[in-house]
């Protein structure tokens, strides 16, 4: 992800539309290809450390920008679609808001008891971190 203009080169006064050099520019696949390896770094670690196998993961929630992403990356993990609470096919990308706003549309869950909750995050500037809650 990159932005071509900007900074004291070409601040944003000298702006010319026509040239979208200020517009922030993103490579799909290198993106895809990030949130895949992120998101299976980040269950790994968390089965090395606090889970002891897919299997024992009732429930994950991601960043969702993207159902077929997430969907292919998790099953190649061995955890089916079921598992995955979503709101992305409800409300598009809502971006860094999407993990909160599955978590509130999905509330009941995590009033209950024994349930193991995987969450996985990727925002802006292709940070990421992921945690494990069990209710």
């Amino acid at each position: 992800m990159k932005v071509l203009a900007g900074k004291s080169n070409y601040p944003i006064q000298n702006y010319d539309p026509t040239k979208k050099e200020h517009f922030l520019l993103m490579d799909g696949k290198k993106v895809k290809t990030f949130i895949n390896e992120k998101l299976n770094e980040s269950i790994d670690w968390l089965l090395d450390n606090h889970i002891a196998e897919t299997e024992d993961i009732d429930y994950v929630i991601t960043h969702q920008a993207n159902k077929v992403v997430i969907e292919n990356c998790l099953k190649e993990r061995g955890i089916p679609s079921k598992k995955i609470l979503k709101t992305v096919e409800l409300l598009g990308n809502t971006g860094s808001g999407s993990i909160y706003i599955t978590i509130a549309e999905h509330f009941k869950i995590f009033k209950q008891t024994g349930k193991k909750i995987l969450i996985c995050g990727m925002g802006g500037g292709l940070t990421w971190g992921a945690i494990y809650y069990k209710t």
